[in-house]
């Protein structure tokens, strides 16, 4: 199904309509050119919004949470040669 589906014409809020309409979430996921865990994020927290109950995550953008491009500096350090 994600072949005939194009990037970019999507609006994040149609996740759960997305999900209930047969896309798995690594289909929507790359829709949105995200991880798969926040498109699953998304839904869950669409699919409580609709239920009318809390979120299963902690309040935060589904960006904000994504590490996929924070690159961390790594010391390396000799062991002196002796």
């Amino acid at each position: 199904m994600a072949s005939t589906l194009t990037r970019g014409h999507h609006d994040p809020s149609d996740a759960l309509a997305m999900f209930r309409s047969g896309m798995d979430t690594s289909d929507i996921a790359r829709l949105f050119n995200i991880h798969e865990s926040e498109a699953l994020r998304l839904v869950a927290k669409q699919r409580s919004a609709n239920l009318g109950l809390p979120s299963p995550y902690p309040d935060a953008s589904v960006r904000s949470l994504s590490i996929r491009n924070i690159r961390i500096p790594v010391l390396v350090q000799s062991s002196g040669g002796g």
